[in-house]
């Protein structure tokens, strides 16, 4: 037990010596009526930063919307610590507003793996289906 409260004493005092610095910038532009871009810049900074994971954290994103119930997104991140690129596309319709609505999701994760020194890729595909069910009745 001993050995547990002084491992966890360390860790807690490693912590209270890293500072973390963040600095976020974000805009939104409606484009055109049915179609928005929206861009996020996080700039995070560890003092002292001995494993190197400081990052810069970019986000673009495209949305475009062919009614209010149906619509496309697009979503790109790039993690600059990792050299991680995150890739998303979406496909929504609301078929019983506002609650009941089916999803289309296809996401692609490309980072680079850095004890191998390769790049690895992940990709998923999944169909989300969300319905409101009443346990009250009317």
């Amino acid at each position: 037990m001993d050995f547990l409260i002084r491992e966890l004493n360390f860790f807690l005092q490693q912590i209270q010596e890293y500072q973390e610095i963040r600095e976020d910038l974000s805009k939104k532009l409606q484009l055109f009526k049915k179609l928005s871009v929206n861009y996020e810049l996080n700039h995070i900074q560890y003092t002292p930063d001995n494993e190197f994971m400081s990052t810069m954290i970019n986000s673009l994103g495209l949305d475009y919307f062919f009614n209010k119930d149906l619509w496309i997104r697009f979503f790109i991140q790039n993690n600059t610590a990792y050299e991680k690129y995150y890739f998303y596309g979406l496909v929504g319709w609301r078929f019983k507003p506002p609650f009941g609505a089916l999803y289309l999701i296809v996401n692609t994760d490309r980072f680079k793996d850095i004890l191998i020194n390769e790049f690895n890729n992940s990709e998923i595909v999944f169909l989300k289906i969300t319905y409101p069910i009443s346990m009250i009745k009317k």
